[in-house]
């Protein structure tokens, strides 16, 4: 008669091993589909916000919100902007948006954006202001003089014009950006004004804005930094996130100065 061989302690120890080796692989699994899932919907909103701004736009002479059927800056009102700001700020813009129904609120929210306290709440009557706490996304500056930039917060389809982006998550003049993806370094999507969207590590892109040349230097490299202002004629993009009650952006590190002071 045979007997069955006991079920050895170093077999058990040997299964748990195993077990504790498949539930490792599963959890980091489960948080890679985590990841993808939410980049993937964030990637989503950002397109229905833009297309939320073409919307807008094939009923105001091609400008994006912000900016009136003649091509100027919205000045800040209860009735234009809920008191949002004037309409180069991206309060306005959203204000503009959310409350003209282009998409709800929430849609503002990149869904692992834990800074953003929330969406703002539609009340009875006219809607609350919109505040830097309510969306996660960063515009376009159009702010002061930058007339390639200007021209590119309109419905161009231009492949090489950033519009929209996550946002930077560093201070005011922080020299180093970074995002809800990453802490240590500024990664996230970026949106293009003909509606791709691309996710990159590095803030430095080649961008084109209007009628100006294309954004390398003499070796040909990218150098337009997303969050720094290189020249004050609206040749490179600049994403804003919001402006304090001073006008100075928020969570942009700023202008690069010259020696003597002045920006580039």
């Amino acid at each position: 008669m045979r007997h069955r061989r006991a079920f050895a302690l170093t077999d058990l120890l040997a299964s748990l091993a195993a077990l504790a080796a498949l539930l490792s692989v599963t959890a980091v699994t489960l948080a890679d589909n985590g990841t993808d899932r939410d980049r993937r919907q964030n990637a989503t909103q950002l397109r229905g916000i833009h297309q939320g701004m073409v919307t807008w736009a094939n009923s105001n002479k091609d400008f994006f919100p912000g900016m009136n059927s003649r091509g100027n800056i919205i000045e800040n009102s209860p009735e234009d902007t809920g008191n949002s700001g004037n309409g180069d700020t991206a309060e306005a813009r959203y204000w503009l948006m959310i409350y003209g129904d282009f998409f709800t609120p929430e849609y503002a929210l990149n869904p692992v954006d834990t800074r953003a306290v929330g969406a703002v709440s539609p009340q009875r009557g006219p809607m609350g202001a919109v505040t830097y706490d309510n969306y996660s996304y960063a515009m376009l500056d159009i702010a002061g003089d930058a007339p390639n930039r200007h021209s590119e917060w309109s419905q161009t389809l231009n492949p090489q014009a950033i519009v929209l982006s996550d946002r930077n998550c560093s201070d005011l003049n922080e020299e180093e950006p970074f995002s809800v993806w990453d802490e240590e370094a500024w990664a996230g999507h970026i949106l293009w004004n003909d509606n791709h969207v691309e996710f990159s590590a590095d803030s430095i892109q080649e961008t084109r804005y209007g009628s100006g040349d294309l954004n390398v230097d003499d070796n040909g490299d990218s150098f337009d930094d997303l969050f720094t202002i290189d020249t004050n004629d609206g040749a490179d993009a600049l994403m804003t996130f919001s402006k304090d009650d001073d006008g100075n952006e928020r969570a942009v590190p700023g202008v690069i100065e010259n020696e003597d002071g002045t920006g580039e």
